[in-house]
């Protein structure tokens, strides 16, 4: 039987492929082989002896860390497979920075996504999240708690532009993440009409270049740079716009600028105590990561549910949804035995227990059947679809000719047949007997 942490389990350099002998995002340099979700320096560090990232990933971390940021290192689209090891490796849009991606990682049946870090919304600056079917989901969880509910983000973009014209004698700091953040900002505010030249930060520069070099026009851009006693020069700021790194905000550097409006680009502005601790005079609730409300959403669409067939044909099935005294344990039972066509004693429900459970939601209320129930039988579904490649090496025919029907697997238009237990118990004891090692015959003198 196959575990998820056989697949991907955590270590102290971090989550661990053993099959594949990588590691996805490793926390620390030096690894032989990593799968780099995205370019942000807790995720992507130089020193690993190859990388497999996106082409724009790729790109960032040389921008970032310099040509040789890695011995050996392998671009991968959106959707391309690739083969590490064992292991069948994909990568798929997160939505955060340019380049961010999920890892698609498969093998002997089972499938996980590690999201990396990951937004819902839109952004012109990078590919939109899509939501891809596994058996376990890893997921982000920077904003998991109910507070955190971004708002729109032309609506902010409208708060800083509003601020502009109310306040045309000073200038609007603007503190936002050199990388990702801070071109996101300029090209929201190109595409809500602002065409004026945005001033950036020396440190945006080489970031907001490879932007463009990557297909991202971000409009006129200039340096913001200024001596120290020259009015004149401070004066040329008045009503525009600068983006700078959000310590900058505070530095002697910030204050060469005509009484600036110090603004903050972050999803932490939703917590007005923050905002005011900083010094934040006009905080902008614009995050590239997904609020409460999007991580619920997305928990829901990829709900993943196991089934686990013992040796004796019973089942366990292993789900995130919860009974608050709903009957959840009795609705989700008649699914499987409905499905499997096996009694319902010979079925159990795990739920809501995280300590089995990766992930559990809770309840569901009235929903709980239509997403947790939908989870279990994708899952039941594919147990069938392994049963048939049983059942026909069984029946010596082909898998295509195999059908299910009231828990027994029959080639198609024959009496041939062969009951769910039979197949179960000739899975286990067959990786029982692969698993055994080969006994060693002496040699003939």
């Amino acid at each position: 039987m196959i575990r998820p942490e056989d697949l991907l389990r955590p270590t102290p350099q971090g989550l661990y492929c053993p099959p594949g002998d990588f590691y996805i995002d490793p926390v620390r340099g030096g690894v032989d082989r990593a799968v780099v979700t995205h370019g942000h320096s807790d995720h992507a560090r130089a020193g690993h002896g190859a990388v497999l990232a996106t082409p724009e990933t790729i790109e960032a971390m040389a921008t970032r860390y310099g040509q040789e940021f890695t011995q050996s290192r392998q671009s991968a689209r959106y959707g391309e497979s690739n083969r590490i090891g064992d292991v069948d490796v994909r990568l798929f849009p997160a939505g955060h920075v340019i380049g961010s991606a999920q890892v698609e990682v498969k093998w002997k049946g089972l499938t996980m996504v590690c999201t990396g870090d990951y937004k819902r919304r839109a952004d012109p600056t990078c590919a939109l999240f899509e939501v891809i079917p596994c058996n376990i989901f890893i997921s982000e969880a920077t904003f998991a708690l109910p507070v955190f509910r971004h708002p729109d983000s032309p609506g902010e973009v409208a708060k800083l532009l509003a601020s502009i014209r109310a306040f045309p004698d000073r200038a609007h700091l603007v503190g936002a993440y050199a990388f990702g953040k801070a071109q996101r900002v300029i090209r929201e505010l190109r595409d809500a009409g602002y065409n004026e030249t945005i001033y950036i930060h020396g440190a945006m520069k080489a970031l907001c270049d490879m932007y463009e070099r990557l297909g991202v026009d971000l409009g006129p851009l200039e340096s913001a740079t200024l001596e120290k006693k020259q009015k004149s020069e401070s004066d040329k700021f008045a009503g525009k716009i600068i983006i700078c790194p959000p310590s900058a905000t505070s530095t002697p550097w910030a204050q060469r600028f005509p009484d600036p409006v110090v603004a903050f680009a972050s999803g932490w502005m939703n917590i007005r105590q923050r905002a005011k601790a900083g010094g934040i005079e006009l905080p902008l609730i614009l995050s590239d990561h997904a609020d409460w409300d999007e991580l619920c959403a997305t928990i829901r669409e990829v709900e993943a549910g196991e089934v686990r067939v013992h040796p004796t044909g019973k089942v366990t099935v292993f789900t995130g949804s919860h009974s608050h005294g709903q009957g959840h344990e009795t609705t989700f039972a008649q699914v499987v035995a409905d499905k499997l066509g096996i009694p319902m004693e010979d079925i159990s429900i795990e739920h809501g227990d995280t300590a089995k459970v990766l992930f559990g939601m809770g309840t569901y209320g009235s929903r709980s059947l239509a997403v947790g129930g939908t989870a279990i039988v994708k899952a039941l579904d594919k147990v069938i679809a392994k049963g048939k490649k049983i059942a026909a090496h069984l029946l010596e025919a082909g898998d295509t000719d195999i059908e299910f029907e009231n828990g027994e697997f029959k080639v198609a238009g024959t009496d041939r047949k062969v009951p769910f237990a039979q197949v179960s118990l000739t899975v286990n004891v067959s990786a029982r007997q692969l698993a055994r090692p080969a006994p060693v015959r002496p040699r003939a003198a």
